[in-house]
């Protein structure tokens, strides 16, 4: 009885024993299970957390790289998210000059440099432009950066330069001819010595006369100077390619310098100040009253004065002009007396601000009276206002 006893004593302790262990390994266990459980949520909040932040990365980069691109266009008409007119200051005036990517050079056999002295006023010389570089890529020749009239009625002292961006109009226009700031070296002193061909082309020409005409002069001589450029090239029955690119250097190519758009900008904001204005180029100066003939409303020794200046410009080749047959033809302006008449009959407000633009109006004082009295907020000379630009 008593080893029974003894080995069930044993056998207890062995069963206690066993259970003791059975209870510590189930500790361990449950304490592991516990610590690898809490690990592997810290790290799935770890990886949560960090995939999160890669995401929000990767919308921030979109979003900026997508507002560069589309932000312009959309926000350009609202004028809560764009600077209003009345807001703008002279830091964000100028805009940042963006990277161009550069049409292709045209490559073709050169034919001569094509030498331009334009005419006339800004217009008649912008359009002249145009014309010239037509030629020019018609004939495949290089043509030397257009000079413009120093000695018209106008008597404006300005280069090409310093009105047109000459950089982008040469780089844009590439790709059709190729277009110098000057003749080589070897070419200008030649020029310099008198030893090129000059002429003035035949007026409202067909390219066909270049073709003929000037291009055997240019394939001699290597430089050709033309003197006048007004109106030299006709406006209709022109191939396509020609009427397309004269379009695109006046509307792409002859981009004026940064200094004039930032100036029209201002002189646009100190108009607006007022109220709606309306800007109004009577085409009534004097070299344009002469050279018309137009002389309806002019007294006899007005209209002696516009004779005599016509017959003494020797490339006006119209002299004796019967204005009242013009004016019937449909060839004259509007007299400013008629200009009154036309802007009430469209219903224009009698306070709206009206500017003259242009120069001087021929006996300006006398001839502008009819319109100042219907407008009251007329303002005469528009040139006053640029004292405020500098």
């Amino acid at each position: 009885m008593c080893k029974l006893e003894d080995s069930n004593e044993k056998i207890e302790v062995k069963e206690g024993n066993w259970v003791t262990r059975m209870k510590f390994l189930g500790e361990v266990r449950v304490g592991n299970t516990k610590f690898f459980t809490a690990s592997h949520a810290k790290l799935k909040l770890w990886i949560l957390r960090a995939i999160t932040t890669l995401l929000l990365w990767t919308c921030i980069i979109q979003l900026v790289a997508l507002g560069e691109v589309w932000g312009p266009n959309l926000l350009k008409s609202w004028p809560s998210c764009s600077n209003p007119p009345d807001a703008r200051t002279e830091a964000n005036v100028s805009f940042p000059s963006r990277k161009v990517q550069l049409p292709p050079k045209r490559v073709y056999k050169n034919n001569g440099y094509l030498l331009v002295s334009c005419n006339g006023g800004l217009n008649q010389m912008r359009a002249a432009i145009c014309d010239m570089v037509a030629i020019a890529r018609h004939l495949n020749v290089t043509l030397i950066v257009p000079e413009l009239d120093k000695t018209s009625f106008w008597a404006d002292p300005s280069n090409f330069q310093d009105i047109f961006d000459v950089d982008h109009f040469i780089s844009s226009l590439r790709d059709e001819v190729r277009i110098l700031k000057e003749l080589p070296p070897g070419l200008k002193r030649k020029v310099e010595l008198g030893m090129f061909y000059e002429l003035p082309p035949i007026s409202w020409s067909n390219i066909s006369y270049y073709h003929q005409q000037i291009l055997p002069l240019l394939k001699r001589h290597k430089v050709v100077r033309l003197n006048r450029t007004d109106a030299r090239l006709a406006n209709n029955d022109l191939p396509f390619e020609i009427q397309k690119l004269r379009c695109r250097v006046n509307f792409h190519s002859l981009r004026f310098t940064a200094r004039i758009e930032e100036m029209g900008r201002k002189l646009v904001r100190i108009l607006r100040q007022n109220g709606p204005f309306l800007v109004l180029h009577l085409r009534y100066e004097m070299d344009m009253l002469s050279f018309s003939g137009c002389t309806r409303g002019c007294s006899n020794e007005e209209v002696d004065e516009l004779t005599r200046m016509r017959h003494a410009n020797p490339w006006w080749k119209e002299k004796a002009i019967d204005s009242e047959l013009k004016r019937r033809e449909g060839l004259c302006p509007l007299t400013p007396e008629e200009a009154a008449l036309v802007l009430t009959a469209l219903g224009i407000d009698h306070n709206v601000q009206i500017y003259i633009a242009a120069g001087e109006i021929y006996s300006q004082e006398r001839r502008l009276r009819p319109l100042a009295a219907a407008f009251r907020n007329l303002v005469s000379n528009i040139s006053r206002l640029f004292a405020s630009l500098y």
